[in-house]
């Protein structure tokens, strides 16, 4: 709910009633600037014993994988330190999930177009409550996603979605198939009687 996946009035219908949850807005937290994040970096790596270069000098790769989320950069930094290797978007996994599942459908549609670097996405509703969330920028006339793991997770998803549908596909292709060779086995059979 903080981190902006879910609306409140979707958690009311999920968790409990109006009266007993009696909050009366939804309030986003923002990712942080730049310079902010480059401090929390510089101030958490400080804190480690011999911190490699990579570590320190990966701000700028951190803060856009991050969207400039500090809990984020944190999770980031500190696989990269454990892991001693450049963090993917698998370390986010979950937390991507959480934010990308309880989506409406709309919403998630845009955010498959926009991965896909469709230009003319149109005003909704839909649109306007992912900028609010912070999932969402527009800079001219182009809308991108705040989160570069969340691209690459929704990318990983996209790639899924169609890998199963080749799979469906090649198994209705050959349940087609044995359906044919069945007929004409069953056509012959009558033939030959």
């Amino acid at each position: 709910f903080v981190a902006g996946s879910i609306t409140w009035e979707h958690l009311c219908s999920l968790t409990g009633s109006g009266e007993l949850n009696c909050i009366d807005q939804s309030i986003y937290v923002e990712p942080i600037d730049f310079d902010s994040f480059n401090d929390m970096w510089k101030y958490e790596s400080s804190f480690i014993e011999n911190c490699p270069g990579s570590i320190k000098t990966g701000v700028g790769f951190a803060y856009k994988a991050s969207g400039g989320v500090p809990f984020y950069g944190k999770v980031i930094g500190s696989k990269w330190y454990t892991s001693n290797k450049k963090p993917t978007f698998l370390v986010l996994k979950s937390h991507l999930q959480e934010l990308f599942n309880p989506l409406e459908n709309e919403q998630k549609h845009i955010l498959f177009e926009i991965v896909k670097n469709k230009k003319n996405i149109k005003n909704s509703e839909h649109l306007f409550s992912l900028i609010e969330k912070g999932i969402l920028i527009k800079s001219r006339d182009k809308y991108s996603i705040t989160i570069g793991f969340l691209t690459d997770y929704i990318k990983s998803i996209q790639v899924k979605n169609v890998q199963q549908s080749v799979s469906q596909s090649e198994e209705i292709t050959t349940r087609i198939e044995e359906l044919v060779i069945s007929i004409n086995k069953s056509h012959h059979n009558k033939k030959g009687s």
